[in-house]
């Protein structure tokens, strides 16, 4: 046991050897250690937040300067699930494309068909197929003037079908065709006026009007000028 009274003597002592002063400027030098560390490190905020501030304004006008405007800038994911949506449409073009290519290739096939058609029907010689009667030649000097048979529709239908089956008789057989089944009215055009007038030149219809073979030809000359 420590005697109280040795206790407090010894505490008395080290009060005495103890230099106070020390431990104060100590004490000092550590707090003016933590001023100037706290000084420091709050110029190094500063700093730094104003070097990021700075950046993020070079950034900014950077975005305002490119040709892309900044709300194009996406995110990576972004732009994967773009590309993939553009992959997609490019694909489903390339299918109708395809099936365009098709249609197309199946109209070229139409058309040569037309075309040898037509170069089958050109190589068909009408003078040689027909029987120029006087109603023929007639009809053939009235066409090249500008005049047009119209025929009833019963003489049309079966003059259509008599020129079908002896054409088609002539291409197989050689024989020439029968004479074309005759007209009884003209729809003759002014070539000054383009106006059209129509013309009976059956018998009945001109001895109706009182013309001769010369007055009719006259009138359908003054028509057609």
């Amino acid at each position: 046991m420590i005697d109280p009274v040795e206790l407090k003597a010894y505490m008395a002592e080290i009060k005495l050897k103890l230099a106070p002063r020390d431990h104060i400027d100590r004490l000092e030098n550590v707090d003016a250690a933590l001023t100037n560390f706290r000084q420091d490190h709050d110029a190094a905020t500063l700093a730094a937040q104003t070097e990021l501030h700075e950046l993020t304004n070079k950034v900014n006008n950077l975005r305002a300067e490119c040709s892309r405007s900044a709300l194009d800038w996406i995110s990576h994911d972004e732009h994967l699930a773009r590309t993939d949506e553009l992959e997609r449409e490019q694909l489903e073009w390339t299918k109708k494309m395809a099936g365009d290519e098709a249609k197309l290739k199946q109209l070229e096939a139409e058309l040569r068909e037309c075309k040898e058609e037509c170069a089958m029907w050109e190589e068909v010689d009408v003078d040689e197929e027909v029987d120029f009667s006087g109603d023929a030649l007639a009809l053939r000097f009235f066409r090249n003037l500008g005049f047009v048979p119209s025929y009833n529709s019963q003489q049309q239908q079966q003059t259509q079908t008599q020129l079908t089956a002896t054409s088609k008789r002539k291409s197989a057989t050689g024989v020439p065709l029968a004479q074309a089944a005759t007209f009884d009215r003209l729809l003759v055009r002014s070539e000054s006026t383009g106006r059209a007038s129509m013309f009976d030149v059956t018998v009945e219809g001109r001895e109706a009007k009182g013309w001769s073979e010369k007055d009719l030809t006259d009138q359908l000359w003054r028509a057609a000028t």
